[in-house]
């Protein structure tokens, strides 16, 4: 699913909890990507340094670290924002993500 920005801004912060991980995968990770308008997700840009690890410990809040480039996590009114997995899941259950904006 995307969300439309309706507010040019910033994402600051992004937080990650899932009650269930993911254990059959060998890897399986997260991101949030920036995504404008007739774009698919998988085609967006990355916002974070890194994927969150959907491996991680049940019940653990997650707060990766936002992009190194700036324009990454700006966003013009209009633009999208989603969450893509790197692969399929199997395990993994109940994933909040939080994400909080900033106007600029």
């Amino acid at each position: 699913m995307v969300y439309e920005i309706p507010v040019a801004c910033k994402l600051v912060s992004v937080k990650e909890r899932h009650t269930t991980p993911e254990t059959t995968a060998g890897t399986l990770t997260a991101m949030v990507k920036k995504v404008p308008s007739g774009t698919a997700i998988a085609g967006g840009t990355d916002t974070l340094a890194a994927g969150i690890n959907m491996k991680a410990t049940a019940n653990t809040k997650q707060e990766p670290a936002l992009h190194a480039t700036a324009a990454n996590y700006t966003f013009a009114a209009g633009d999208g924002v989603g969450a893509l997995l790197s692969g399929a899941a199997t395990e993994l259950a109940k994933e909040a993500l939080t994400l909080e904006f900033q106007r600029v």
